[in-house]
C-alpha cells in the first residue's frame, strides 16, 4: 500500500449492527482505502481529542449512523460524540477548502439520534444498499473534490518553485488515481514524484515510491518492470538505514519471484524479511512474511513446511488480533490440509477461514474461501451445497468489479466440470 493514503475519517453509530460495519469495509478494501476512527475507543477525554485531530488531518469525512444515538461525553454540553465529529468536520479545512462530509442514516434511526433529521443526508435501507450508495459517494468525491484540491496544491507548489512540495502533491495524486483502480495514471504520477524525489536527493522517498510503482506493475501482471523497480529499491532503503522498508522491499521481491516460479529466489528474499521483521518487532509483517514463505513451500509440493509457516502465521496474526491476516493463514491451512489429503481438516480451516474474512469485510477473500469450499464439497460428491459456495463466491467478485479466475471456475462448474480449489491468500 502507498504511505501515503487519502485519509477518510469515518464517524460511525452503527458498531451493534455487524452487518453495516461489514458494508463499511467492503466498501474501504474495494477502493484500497484505509478507515481512520472505525475501530478504536472513545471513552476517554484524550481520544476525544485524538478523533478531533484525525478528522482535521483527514481529506473526506464519513458519517454512518444506524440504530445506537452515540456515547455523550459529559463535558460537551449534552451532545453525542457522533454529533460533535459531525460538527467538526463542518470546520474542517484541507488545502484551503471545507473537506468533504458524506452522511448516511437508516430510516429506523433511534429517538436520540434527532439532531440528525435537521442535516441533509442520504438515507439508506440495508447493508447492501449502504455499501452501493457509500462506494458511489466516495469514488465521486475522490473524482471530484479531493483530486481539484490536490491539483490546485499542485499548481501552487509548481508557481513558487517549491520543489518538496510538489513532489508530496504528485505522490499524493498517484495514491488517488490507485484508490480509483485507474493504475496507469496512478504510476504516471508517482513516476513524476519520483523525478523529483530524486533532484531532491531524498533516497527514503525515492525507495517508497519505486515500491508503489513496482506494486502497480505487478498488480498489472507486468512482472519485470515490477522486479526492477523492487531491485532499485532495495539499495535505497539499505543506505538510508530504514529496516522497516528494506523488510517490505525483500518481501516484494520474493512475492515477483514467487509469480516467475523462481522458488528459491523468493525463499532467500523472504527470510531476509522475516529475520528484519523479526529484528525491529514488526508482528504483522512477520506474520504477512510467514504466510508468503508458506505459499511457496505449499507451490513446490512441500506441504508440511507449507502448514508450518501459515500455523506461525496464524498465531502471530492471533495476537495481534487482526483477522484478515487470521482469515489469510486459516485458508493457507486449509489448503496444506487439503493437499495433503485430509479433507475433512481443510474444510474445517475453510469454515473458520470465511467467517474471519465476513467479520474484516474481505469481499475478495471471502470469495476465495467459499470457491475452495465449493471445491472440497465437490469431490466429497455434494455438488447442491458446491453449487451454492460457488455462486455465493462470483456474485461476490462480480460485486468488487475485479476480474478473477473465480467466475471461469463458476462457468466451469455450471458445466458439471468441477472447480479449481488452491487460491491462495
Amino acid at each position: 500500500m502507498p504511505r501515503n493514503q487519502i485519509k477518510v475519517f469515518v464517524s460511525s453509530m452503527s458498531y451493534a449492527s455487524p452487518e453495516y460495519h461489514k458494508a463499511i469495509l467492503q466498501v474501504f478494501n474495494a477502493l484500497a482505502l484505509q478507515p481512520v476512527g472505525l475501530e478504536y475507543n472513545v471513552g476517554t477525554v484524550d481520544a476525544i481529542a485524538l478523533r478531533k485531530q484525525h478528522i482535521f488531518d483527514s481529506d473526506i469525512f464519513i458519517g454512518v449512523y444506524a440504530s445506537y444515538p452515540g456515547w455523550e461525553p459529559l463535558v460537551h454540553d449534552g451532545k453525542s460524540l457522533a454529533e460533535l465529529e459531525y460538527q467538526w468536520a463542518g470546520e474542517a479545512i484541507h488545502n484551503e477548502r471545507p473537506i468533504p462530509r458524506l452522511c448516511f442514516t437508516a430510516v429506523d434511526i433511534e429517538p436520540g439520534g434527532n439532531w440528525l433529521r435537521q442535516q441533509q443526508m442520504v438515507v439508506f435501507t440495508s447493508p447492501e444498499d449502504l455499501a452501493a450508495q457509500l462506494r458511489q459517494a466516495l469514488y465521486d468525491a475522490l473524482k471530484t473534490t479531493v483530486l481539484s484540491h490536490y491539483e490546485e496544491a499542485l499548481v501552487l507548489s509548481m508557481e513558487t518553485n517549491h520543489t518538496r512540495e510538489q513532489a508530496d502533491v504528485l505522490q499524493n495524486i498517484g495514491g488517488l488515481y490507485r484508490a480509483m483502480s485507474d493504475t496507469n495514471r496512478s504510476i504516471e504520477y508517482y513516476r513524476q514524484a519520483l523525478v523529483l524525489f530524486v533532484k531532491l536527493g531524498d533516497k527514503f522517498e525515492q525507495a517508497i515510491t519505486l515500491n508503489d510503482i513496482g506494486s502497480l506493475y505487478q498488480a498489472l501482471g507486468e512482472k519485470g518492470k515490477a522486479l526492477g523497480c523492487y531491485q532499485q529499491a532495495l539499495p535505497l532503503c539499505s543506505e538510508v538505514g530504514n529496516k522497516a522498508e528494506q523488510a517490505a522491499t525483500l518481501n516484494n521481491l520474493g512475492g515477483v519471484h514467487q509469480t516467475l516460479g523462481e522458488s528459491e529466489k523468493a525463499l532467500g528474499y523472504l527470510q531476509q524479511s522475516l529475520a528484519l521483521y523479526i529484528e525491529i518487532g514488526d508482528n504483522r509483517g512477520q506474520a504477512l512474511t510467514l504466510n508468503s514463505i508458506g505459499g511457496v513451500y505449499s507451490a513446490v509440493g512441500q506441504q508440511d513446511q507449507a502448514l508450518h509457516y501459515a500455523e506461525e502465521s496464524h498465531k502471530v496474526y492471533f495476537e495481534v488480533n487482526d483477522a484478515g491476516g487470521q482469515a489469510a493463514a486459516l485458508n493457507n491451512i486449509g489448503l496444506a490440509y487439503s493437499r495433503l489429503g485430509e479433507k475433512a481438516k481443510a474444510l474445517d480451516y475453510y469454515q473458520q477461514a470465511l467467517a474471519r474474512r465476513v467479520e474484516a469485510g474481505d469481499a475478495h477473500g471471502e470469495a476465495v474461501t467459499r470457491s475452495n469450499i465449493a471445491a472440497i464439497l465437490w469431490d466429497q460428491g455434494q455438488q447442491d451445497q458446491a453449487a451454492i459456495y460457488m455462486k455465493q463466491a462470483s456474485d461476490l467478485v462480480s460485486g468488487t468489479g475485479t476480474s478473477t479466475n473465480i467466475q471461469d471456475d463458476y462457468l466451469h462448474f455450471s458445466t458439471a466440470s468441477g472447480v479449481s480449489e488452491n487460491k491462495e491468500r
